[in-house]
C-alpha cells in the first residue's frame, strides 16, 4: 500500500491535478506522517541493534559521507557552483523516508534477514535525526564557499516576493475573457476549474489553467499555486 501510494503521487504529480490533490490532504499530512514514523519506531528492535552500536555509527558515517560524495559530483556534473553543490550535498546526504518503505516490504518477503533490517532501519533513523544538524552546516558551507569564490557574502534571504500575478476561480466564458484581458496587459495569472474537460482543451491552446476547487473557504487550494510567486495581486472567482 505504501509502495502504492508513493507511485501514485509520482503520476499525479506533474497533472494539472496536483494543486486540488495537494490541497485536499493538507489536513491530513501531519496526522499521517505523526502515525507513519510511529509505525517505523514501533517496529525498531533497539535492544538487537544495541550489541551492534560500533557498526551502526560507522554505518550512519558511511552513508552520509557516501551520499554527499555522489551528490556532490552529480551537481558538479550538471555544472553547478561549488557553493550550491556543497550545499545540495549536505542538505540531501541523509537516508530518505523511502527507505522504510523498501526494507519493510523486504522484511515483509524475507528477502532481508530481520536482523539485517533491524540495523539498516536504525542507520536510516540516525541519518534523520541529524537533518537539523546537517541543513544548517549546509547553509553555512554554501555561504563560506559562495564567498571565497566571488569575494562576497550573498544574504541567505534576499526578500524577493516573486512575480505578481491574479488568480481566476472558474474558466468559463467570463473567465476566459478575463484571461484574454489579462494577456493583453502582460498579467501573469492562473485559472482554476473543476471541469477537466475544460482544462484539457484550454491547457492545448497554451493557457495557465489548472485542475481546482476556487469556490471555497479554505486557502489552501490557493497555496501551492502561489510557491515563491508572492502574493497574488488579485483574485477573480467567475460563476
Amino acid at each position: 500500500m505504501a509502495l502504492g501510494a508513493f507511485l501514485a503521487g509520482l503520476l499525479f504529480a506533474d497533472t494539472e491535478y496536483r494543486h486540488q490533490i495537494a490541497s485536499d490532504i493538507e489536513r491530513f499530512k501531519g496526522l499521517l506522517l505523526g502515525l507513519f514514523f510511529m509505525s517505523v519506531g514501533m517496529s525498531l528492535d533497539v535492544s538487537a541493534v544495541w550489541q551492534l552500536l560500533g557498526w551502526v555509527v560507522l554505518s550512519v558515517i558511511g552513508l552520509v559521507a557516501l551520499k554527499a560524495g555522489t551528490l556532490f559530483v552529480v551537481s558538479k556534473a550538471f555544472r553547478q557552483p561549488t557553493a550550491v553543490a556543497a550545499e545540495t550535498a549536505v542538505l540531501l546526504c541523509q537516508g530518505g523516508e523511502f527507505a522504510f518503505v523498501v526494507l519493510a516490504a523486504g522484511l515483509a518477503v524475507g528477502v532481508l534477514d530481520p536482523t539485517v533490517g533491524q540495523f539498516m532501519l536504525m542507520v536510516v533513523i540516525l541519518t534523520m535525526f541529524l537533518t537539523p544538524a546537517l541543513s544548517a552546516a549546509g547553509r553555512l558551507l554554501g555561504r563560506f564557499l559562495e564567498k571565497r569564490e566571488n569575494g562576497t557574502l550573498v544574504p541567505a534571504d534576499l526578500g524577493i516576493t516573486g512575480e505578481a500575478h491574479v488568480i481566476i476561480g472558474g474558466f468559463g466564458r467570463v473567465g476566459h475573457l478575463l484571461a484574454d484581458l489579462l494577456d493583453a496587459q502582460r498579467i501573469s495569472y492562473v485559472a482554476l476549474d473543476t471541469d477537466a474537460e475544460i482544462i484539457a482543451r484550454q491547457r492545448a491552446k497554451g493557457m495557465s489553467v489548472v485542475f481546482g476547487d476556487a469556490i471555497c473557504s479554505r486557502r489552501e487550494p490557493f497555496e501551492p499555486i502561489r510557491g515563491g510567486r508572492g502574493e497574488p495581486i488579485g483574485r477573480a472567482a467567475i460563476p
